[in-house]
């Protein structure tokens, strides 16, 4: 890690490794992964440790928000079972409310400044899901974030959420449109998107459902997409 007084000109970078290994263990960490916990739990402590000598800087809180936010549901993320558990199909009551309450202070503390960027909409669109609990999800405005923030982070996992959050405003077709749109298919949240879709949409669903339980790494979150290939309409 580069010296304190060189952090503003390497800020980029630097927020970026520390979103990047943190999203990689949470996308591929099985219930109960200790080891994985833990990478997560560093990633954290950066994140912490860069809003220590960039206080104001609203790039740096944005993504110490955001990181807040996504572990705030990690209690929530798996049943007593071991089954996975979707954002949209979480107990509210086991998300930790300290650490949202702590990510909402950054975000807000970071939009003082004006200067939006992407870690801020991300945060942001954790925002309007813990919104969703107090009053019903504003999906039009959570597909407006996305816009944005694709516009700014054009990434495949913003492409295919905004796809997901397009089908809430628009119908599932509108979402698989928009699904089409996305050239790079080795990406396995898209399958498991486009299988939704699919089935909301009233079309077949199975090989959806089948590639993305191929390319899924956890054992949970195959059974999870097997259960939904196979309910009945």
């Amino acid at each position: 890690m580069p010296a304190p007084e060189r952090w503003p000109e390497r800020r980029e970078a630097l927020l970026e490794a520390v979103y990047a290994a943190y999203v990689v263990s949470w996308q591929e960490a099985p219930a109960g992964d200790v080891r994985l916990l833990d990478t997560r739990a560093e990633a954290r402590w950066l994140a912490e440790l860069l809003v220590g000598f960039l206080p104001t800087d609203p790039e740096v809180l944005g993504l110490f928000a955001l990181l807040n936010y996504i572990d705030a549901r990690e209690a929530a993320r798996w049943s007593d079972d071991g089954e996975f558990v979707p954002l949209l199909e979480q107990n509210h009551a086991h998300w930790d409310i300290e650490k949202i309450a702590i990510a909402e202070k950054a975000l807000f503390t970071a939009s003082r400044a004006r200067q939006l960027g992407r870690y801020q909409l991300e945060a942001a669109i954790q925002s309007a899901h813990v919104a969703r609990v107090r009053g019903g999800a504003d999906w039009a405005a959570i597909l407006g974030l996305y816009d944005a923030l694709l516009k700014i982070a054009p990434t495949l996992g913003a492409a295919v959420s905004r796809a997901v959050v397009l089908a809430k405003v628009a119908g599932p077709k509108a979402g698989l449109h928009a699904l089409e749109e996305v050239a790079d298919r080795s990406y396995q949240p898209y399958w498991a998107a486009r299988a939704d879709l699919e089935f909301e949409a009233g079309l077949d669903a199975h090989t959806s459902y089948d590639h993305a339980m191929g390319m899924a790494q956890d054992a949970q979150i195959r059974r999870y997409l097997a259960k939904r290939r196979d309910r009945p309409r």
